[in-house]
Protein backbone atom coordinates (compact mmCIF):
# COMPACT_ATOMS: atom_id res chain seq x y z
CA UNK A 1 0.00 0.00 0.00
CA UNK A 2 1.14 3.46 -0.73
CA UNK A 3 1.27 6.16 1.88
CA UNK A 4 -1.70 7.88 0.29
CA UNK A 5 -3.77 4.68 0.35
CA UNK A 6 -2.93 4.22 4.02
CA UNK A 7 -4.04 7.81 4.77
CA UNK A 8 -7.26 7.27 2.81
CA UNK A 9 -7.94 4.04 4.65
CA UNK A 10 -7.22 5.68 8.01
CA UNK A 11 -9.62 8.51 7.12
CA UNK A 12 -12.38 6.05 6.13
CA UNK A 13 -11.87 4.05 9.31
CA UNK A 14 -11.99 7.28 11.34
CA UNK A 15 -15.24 8.33 9.66
CA UNK A 16 -16.75 4.88 10.24
CA UNK A 17 -15.77 4.92 13.91
CA UNK A 18 -17.30 8.36 14.40
CA UNK A 19 -20.45 7.30 12.57
CA UNK A 20 -20.70 4.16 14.69
CA UNK A 21 -20.15 6.22 17.84
CA UNK A 22 -22.92 8.56 16.78
CA UNK A 23 -25.23 5.62 16.05
CA UNK A 24 -24.46 4.07 19.42
CA UNK A 25 -25.23 7.38 21.13
CA UNK A 26 -28.51 7.65 19.24
CA UNK A 27 -29.40 4.06 20.12
CA UNK A 28 -28.61 4.70 23.78
CA UNK A 29 -30.83 7.79 23.76
CA UNK A 30 -33.68 5.87 22.15
CA UNK A 31 -33.38 2.99 24.61
CA UNK A 32 -33.29 5.44 27.53
CA UNK A 33 -36.46 7.09 26.24
CA UNK A 34 -38.22 3.74 25.83
CA UNK A 35 -37.26 2.74 29.37
CA UNK A 36 -38.50 6.07 30.73
CA UNK A 37 -41.84 5.71 28.93
CA UNK A 38 -42.21 2.11 30.11
CA UNK A 39 -41.61 3.17 33.71
CA UNK A 40 -44.38 5.76 33.37
CA UNK A 41 -46.74 3.14 31.97
CA UNK A 42 -45.79 0.66 34.70
CA UNK A 43 -46.52 3.24 37.40
CA UNK A 44 -49.83 4.15 35.80
CA UNK A 45 -50.79 0.47 35.60
CA UNK A 46 -49.81 -0.13 39.22
CA UNK A 47 -51.80 2.92 40.34
CA UNK A 48 -54.86 1.70 38.42
CA UNK A 49 -54.56 -1.77 39.95
CA UNK A 50 -54.28 -0.29 43.43
CA UNK A 51 -57.37 1.83 42.81
CA UNK A 52 -59.31 -1.18 41.58
CA UNK A 53 -58.32 -3.25 44.60
CA UNK A 54 -59.34 -0.56 47.08
CA UNK A 55 -62.68 -0.19 45.28
CA UNK A 56 -63.27 -3.94 45.30
CA UNK A 57 -63.13 -4.43 41.53
CA UNK A 58 -59.70 -6.00 41.33
CA UNK A 59 -59.10 -9.44 39.93
CA UNK A 60 -57.06 -10.15 43.03
CA UNK A 61 -60.10 -9.76 45.27
CA UNK A 62 -60.26 -12.93 47.30
CA UNK A 63 -63.47 -14.89 46.93
CA UNK A 64 -65.07 -16.51 49.90
CA UNK A 65 -64.50 -20.19 50.46
CA UNK A 66 -68.12 -20.86 49.57
CA UNK A 67 -67.79 -19.08 46.22
CA UNK A 68 -64.66 -21.05 45.37
CA UNK A 69 -66.29 -24.34 46.31
CA UNK A 70 -69.41 -23.54 44.29
CA UNK A 71 -67.29 -22.70 41.27
CA UNK A 72 -65.35 -25.94 41.61
CA UNK A 73 -68.60 -27.88 42.05
CA UNK A 74 -70.06 -26.43 38.84
CA UNK A 75 -66.91 -27.29 36.93
CA UNK A 76 -66.86 -30.84 38.26
CA UNK A 77 -70.53 -31.41 37.46
CA UNK A 78 -69.89 -30.36 33.87
CA UNK A 79 -66.91 -32.71 33.67
CA UNK A 80 -68.99 -35.53 35.17
CA UNK A 81 -71.63 -35.08 32.47
CA UNK A 82 -69.01 -35.11 29.73
CA UNK A 83 -67.32 -38.26 31.03
CA UNK A 84 -70.66 -40.04 31.37
CA UNK A 85 -71.60 -39.08 27.79
CA UNK A 86 -68.25 -40.44 26.55
CA UNK A 87 -68.76 -43.55 28.69
CA UNK A 88 -65.51 -42.91 30.56
CA UNK A 89 -66.86 -44.30 33.79
CA UNK A 90 -63.57 -44.53 35.71
CA UNK A 91 -62.96 -40.82 35.22
CA UNK A 92 -66.60 -40.11 36.03
CA UNK A 93 -66.27 -42.03 39.31
CA UNK A 94 -63.23 -39.96 40.35
CA UNK A 95 -65.11 -36.76 39.55
CA UNK A 96 -68.14 -38.02 41.45
CA UNK A 97 -65.98 -38.60 44.53
CA UNK A 98 -64.62 -35.06 44.31
CA UNK A 99 -68.19 -33.74 44.00
CA UNK A 100 -69.15 -35.59 47.20
CA UNK A 101 -66.19 -34.07 49.07
CA UNK A 102 -67.05 -30.56 47.95
CA UNK A 103 -70.71 -31.07 48.80
CA UNK A 104 -69.70 -32.13 52.32
CA UNK A 105 -67.51 -29.07 52.69
CA UNK A 106 -70.35 -26.82 51.53
CA UNK A 107 -72.78 -28.45 53.99
CA UNK A 108 -70.31 -27.84 56.82
CA UNK A 109 -69.95 -24.10 56.14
Amino acid sequence: MTEQQIKDLAKRVSVELMANGFMISMCDMIVDRIIMEQKKLDKEFQDNMTDMQTQGFGVSKISTEEEMLLGELAKLQTMLSLYEEKEEYEKAQKISNKIKLITLKLNNL
